[in-house]
């Protein structure tokens, strides 16, 4: 099931194949997950991040992307940056230079939009003309040919795009006027009915006659959603990421289901997720790691299937993973409520890139439900003494005179880990059994609260 914590005021987060990288309300920039390319941004590469790590002081983030291996972001100013794997172009540096730290792309400062696939990138400009670079294999950057591109290079003349997808092989775009494009990755048919399978090197219109409101594509799969509500898929079902157990590759935008009240549509790598009107939140593909968020252990969903019956959910990020032979990357999902401000995470953990502070190989443990509740009074210079920080087996409390109440340690996406039962003014704690990480304590005694991060450390 998904894992519920407290958002600390995120407002954009993106999955990657291994990561997950967020910009919070205040505009600064975080991160976990796998950091073996530099794609957290953060300069000690080969290190996995189990807690949501700062990447920057800079605090005028304003757009993230996640890729495979790399990330992109645009700042306040408009202008774009990207670190990480960079063997394809996809930074957009002109070279071939892996980065372990945000670098800026260009000097252009007209940014507004962004998208990373597989090893591929996209961007937007205030003028409406699109972007492309890196990885072209499949003539996915819809230059008209096939060779990678290691600069920002314009698709066409046209200045009315309005956004771009692209999980992997294949992109989907739309226009201001509401038309639906495709390139790339493309599977037609022969008279015997047989795949022919092919590359779009032009974007392509799939649709100019209907009012499509928004797309999402994963490795090999695609999603669009027409304003009137219905969903229609591309490409392939191997993983039941379609979510229409008739269909083994629609080499046609193909409606599923018969409802009709879809507003939000989420592609992961072999997976994918959709809201409807009611807030409600379902779930389809590939379930191997738990990435759906359903009490289902089976590894694969055939058919939309709802993930809980709570209906306050905003949006998801599915991991924009890749197919390597047998085996998958890209199977962790993150997702933020409404009303509540939680944010939800569910799947692959093993190097971190849920953010619960651990990593660990049993992605269908069940975790308890809890959010990070700080709307008492906190101290501000508190007469409290917490050692040793870092601790290994035991942590000390001494609140000199007054008398502590309550203390709950969480980690540090708030998932409640440990509650002490405390009637004294000293306490010790017994965390001889928690992982070492980063976790925040909360410490509410008879003049207020105190909350403070400690160390396990062993």
């Amino acid at each position: 099931m998904f894992n519920i914590a407290y958002s600390q005021g995120w407002v954009k987060i993106k999955a990657g194949s291994e990561f997950t990288i967020t910009i919070k309300s205040d505009g600064s920039l975080w991160g976990w997950g796998f950091n073996g390319n530099g794609q957290l941004g953060k300069s000690v590469i080969y290190q996995s991040y189990t807690s949501p790590t700062k990447i920057s002081e800079d605090m005028d983030w304003k757009e993230i992307a996640a890729g495979s291996f790399h990330s992109l972001a645009i700042k306040n100013n408009g202008t774009l940056w990207g670190s990480g794997l960079n063997s394809n172009g996809q930074i957009g540096s002109g070279t071939e230079t892996q980065y372990e730290e945000f670098v800026q792309i260009g000097t252009d400062t007209d940014w507004v939009y962004i998208e990373a696939g597989y090893v591929s990138s996209y961007a937007i400009k205030k003028d409406g003309s699109l972007w492309a670079w890196g990885y072209n294999g499949n003539g996915q950057l819809g230059l008209g040919h096939k060779n990678d591109i290691y600069t920002p290079t314009r698709v066409g003349t046209d200045n009315d795009w309005q956004s771009i997808s692209c999980g992997g092989l294949l992109a989907l775009g739309l226009k201001t006027d509401k038309s639906l494009w495709q390139w790339g990755y493309y599977v037609t048919m022969d008279s015997t009915g047989g795949y022919i399978f092919d590359n779009i090197l032009h974007p392509y219109c799939v649709d100019s006659n209907d009012n499509w409101g928004m797309i999402s594509a994963g490795f090999v799969h695609a999603f669009a959603l027409k304003e009137n509500g219905t969903l229609w898929t591309y490409g392939d079902n191997t993983n039941f990421a379609l979510g229409d157990t008739s269909i083994v590759f629609a080499n046609e935008f193909t409606q599923i289901t018969l409802n009709n009240n879809w507003q939000y549509v989420e592609a992961g790598s072999v997976y994918t997720f959709a809201l409807n009107s009611q807030g409600e939140l379902y779930a389809w593909g590939n379930n191997r790691y738990g990435q759906l968020g359903i009490n289902n252990q089976d590894t694969y969903v055939k058919t939309p299937t709802k993930v809980s019956n709570e209906i306050d959910w905003q949006t998801i990020s599915a991991a924009k993973g890749y197919i390597y032979g047998e085996y998958i990357y890209g199977m962790h999902s993150i997702a933020i409520k409404n009303d509540s401000n939680l944010i939800c995470v569910a799947g692959a953990n093993y190097v971190g890139q849920l953010g619960l502070g651990f990593a660990n190989n049993d992605p269908n443990a069940p975790f308890s439900c809890s959010s990070l509740n700080i709307e008492d009074k906190q101290l501000i210079n508190p007469a409290i003494s917490l050692f040793p920080n870092p601790a290994s087996d035991q942590l000390n409390i001494n609140a000199f005179e007054a008398n502590i109440q309550d203390v709950v340690m969480y980690d540090m996406m708030g998932k409640e880990i440990r509650h002490y039962s405390v009637n004294d003014n000293k306490a010790t704690l017994d965390v001889s059994a928690l992982h070492s990480g980063l976790y925040v304590l909360r410490i509410k005694t008879e003049e207020g609260l105190l909350i403070q991060k400690v160390q396990i450390l062993r």
